[in-house]
Formats: structure tokens, C-alpha cells, sequence
């Protein structure tokens, strides 16, 4: 790991990975001001992706001193420039020293010569900051994880407003699903030329060789996992579930944090087959709970793809979905899972007791899952994030 905060003039040393594929001028900054979560976890694997294909020489992360992830993006051995980001309340009260810290990173951005800055996710700098890196010649590209903010988000104004920006003024727009592409090209059609689409599962490697096998005489072990918010259908799943408390052939994992902490407690705490564990997952957590477990349920409302999802087909975890948004198409229409025939919570209770009633059929959608997860992880990732 090369951090290059103290030395910004200092370009990488060559890659200890030889690169698969590479050429000339394929340089590649990846930006990401925020704390922790999805945009870390992305950024994250976006950069191991990348170094494969171009060498570490040719990726370099600009991420901030308190990203709760840093460890991680060290024990990675990646390229880092750090930056003492001040936290969203401070940014205006600090006013000019807000515009220096963006001049500064922006001029340490330009100094390696990057083929495009690539912002991995929005966060409160970034769209002045593409305006200071284009002022400076530099072509910019920002990753549309949603065309909207999910109901029960954060400062969804903010949200929808600063990313408007974003699409608006970058060069290219990468987008993760053909449900966002979609929306984004209807919305914006005099901007449909910018955009360039990979599939969030392309960004994650396989990280088992086979499928599972679930052990017989054991309870089916199903996950909930993620960020405890409106969109995700926490009301959906204890609706579809209740039905079945009597049976002793399942557990299920509630693991995440969020506004519904509280609501999830009461909702499932007196469950007698349910494990809260209601906290922030860092990404060894996220490993662990899908290594352990054989099923995850995403009773979303509304969802253009999946993080979850993907992640857990790099485990050769299948999932349960409902049919909303790009869900059917990220496990292949039940290929690496399984989709409710309705977004109500009595189909999915269905889909989940068939799965009770017959657990043998979980073995040939883990199958799938693995299958799925390996070919979306074939092709450059950097020929659609340089195009």
C-alpha cells in the first residue's frame, strides 16, 4: 500500500500484479469523499477490479482521512491520497478553507495524469469538485448507482439535487443497470450519448470456487442484510413470515442498522428462530454473515439493483426478490434465487416456503448464483469506464 497524502508529486511504484489487460494513457483516479458504507464498499472493489485489468500503477484513490473503511483500502495494498475532508456540517462554516482543500486535491488529481477521474458514488464535494478538475483539463465520470433516492433515504433533496448536477455537467455518466439506464436516457435525452452501463455484479470477483451444499437435518439458515430503510420492506417480511413462526426448520439473521432500528427490535425482538444483530457492518462482517448463511431475502419495494445481491452471488448465496425493479434480472429471473410471482408479502411468503418445503432446490439456485457471478465478472470493466 502506497499512500500518497504526504507526497503528493509521488507517482505509484510499478505494479506487483501484472496487469491483464493494459495499453498506453489508461490511468485512472477513483474519488470518494464519504465516511463508510456502499460507496466505500464499491470504491473498494472497483479499485481491486480495475488493478487487475491495469496495474497498480494505474489506479490511484482519493478517499478521506475518517472513511471508516481506510483499513480495509490499506490491507488492500492500494494506491491512496488521503484528504482531511471536514465533516458536512463544517463545510460552510469553513468557507475559503473548503475552496482551498478542493483547489489543493484537485491540482494533486491533475499531477497524475489520470485518463478520467472517476467519482464512485455522490457526496457533498462532488459536484463542485468536477468543475474544478474540468477548469484543469480533466475528463470526469461519475457512477449512478439509482436514478432516484429510495424512499426512506437521507436528505432526499440534497440527493436528488446533487446528483442532478452530477449528470448534468460530467462527461460521462457509468450506469449499473439497464433499469437506470432507462430512466436516466427517458429523462434526460439530450444526455443519453454520455451513458455507459456496467453491471454492478462485472465490479465483484467470485470469491468461492463452488457452490454450497446445505447440511442435512439443520435449519435453512435465511439473512436479511443491509441498511434498515423504508424501500427495504422490513414490514413486508415480518408480514410474509408470521405464518411460519411455528415451524422449526428455519433461522433468519436481521443484520444492518438504520432509521428502523428501533421498529425492526420490537418487530421481530420476542422471535424465537431470530438473531438481531442491529449494528454497522464493516465488510468482514458482511463476509462472515454470507458464509454462514444459505439464503438472502430482499422483500424490497422498490430497487433499480442490488448491493446485497450481488455481493452474496460472489458467495454463491442465492437470494429471494420481489419483482420490482432490475431485482428479477440481477439473479437471472430465479436462475440464482428465486422472485415472488407479487410484490406482497403473502408471495413471498410462498416463495420462501417452498424453498422450507423442499431445501434440496436451494443447492442448484446456489448453482446458479456462482454460475451468474462468473460470467458478469468476465470483460474490462475499464474499456466502459473509459469509452
Amino acid at each position: 500500500m502506497i499512500e500518497l497524502d504526504s507526497r503528493p508529486d509521488l507517482l505509484p511504484a510499478a505494479s506487483p500484479h501484472p496487469p491483464a489487460a493494459a495499453g498506453p494513457d489508461r490511468r485512472i483516479a477513483l474519488i470518494y469523499w464519504g465516511s463508510r458504507g456502499g460507496g466505500s464498499l464499491v470504491t473498494l472493489k472497483l479499485a481491486e477490479r480495475l488493478r487487475e485489468e491495469l496495474g497498480a500503477e494505474n489506479i490511484v484513490l482519493f478517499l478521506r482521512t475518517k472513511n471508516a473503511e481506510l483499513q480495509q483500502f490499506r490491507d488492500a495494498g492500494l494506491t491512496l491520497h488521503l484528504a482531511d475532508v471536514p465533516s458536512f456540517g463544517d463545510l460552510l462554516r469553513r468557507g475559503f478553507g473548503t475552496l482551498r482543500l478542493m483547489r489543493e486535491q484537485a491540482e494533486a488529481i491533475a499531477r497524475i495524469q489520470p485518463t478520467r477521474a472517476v467519482f464512485t458514488m455522490n457526496f457533498p464535494l462532488a459536484w463542485p469538485l468536477v468543475h474544478v478538475l474540468q477548469r484543469r483539463g480533466l475528463s470526469v465520470a461519475y457512477v449512478a448507482h439509482d436514478a432516484d433516492p429510495h424512499p426512506g433515504d437521507y436528505a432526499q433533496i440534497w440527493q436528488r439535487s446533487t446528483q442532478g448536477m452530477l449528470l448534468r455537467f460530467s462527461d460521462r455518466i457509468i450506469v449499473l443497470s439497464d433499469h437506470t439506464r432507462q430512466v436516466l436516457a427517458a429523462r434526460f435525452p439530450r444526455r443519453a450519448d454520455r451513458l455507459r452501463q456496467a453491471s454492478l455484479q462485472s465490479i465483484m470477483r467470485p470469491r468461492v470456487d463452488d457452490h454450497r451444499e446445505l447440511v442435512q437435518g439443520r435449519p435453512v439458515r435465511l439473512l436479511f442484510l443491509g441498511r434498515l430503510v423504508q424501500y427495504k420492506g422490513l414490514d413486508l417480511l415480518a408480514e410474509a413470515l408470521a405464518p411460519l413462526r411455528g415451524r422449526s426448520d428455519w433461522t433468519l439473521t436481521i443484520a444492518g442498522d438504520g432509521p428502523l432500528r428501533s421498529t425492526v427490535a420490537a418487530a421481530f425482538g420476542d422471535w424465537p428462530n431470530v438473531n438481531l444483530a442491529l449494528k454497522w457492518l464493516d465488510p468482514a462482517d458482511f463476509d462472515d454473515l454470507l458464509r454462514t448463511h444459505d439464503v438472502v431475502l430482499c422483500p424490497y419495494t422498490e430497487a433499480s439493483q442490488s448491493g446485497v445481491v450481488a455481493e452474496a452471488m460472489t458467495f454463491g448465496v442465492p437470494a429471494f426478490v420481489m419483482p420490482n425493479g432490475e431485482l428479477p434480472n440481477q439473479i437471472g429471473q430465479g436462475k440464482a434465487g428465486a422472485v415472488a410471482t407479487a410484490p406482497t408479502a403473502e408471495a413471498f411468503r410462498v416463495m420462501v416456503k417452498a424453498a422450507l418445503d423442499e431445501p434440496a432446490s436451494l443447492r442448484q439456485m446456489s448453482i446458479g448464483a456462482l454460475q451468474l457471478a462468473k460470467a458478469s465478472s468476465s470483460g474490462l470493466l475499464s474499456d466502459v469506464l473509459l469509452s
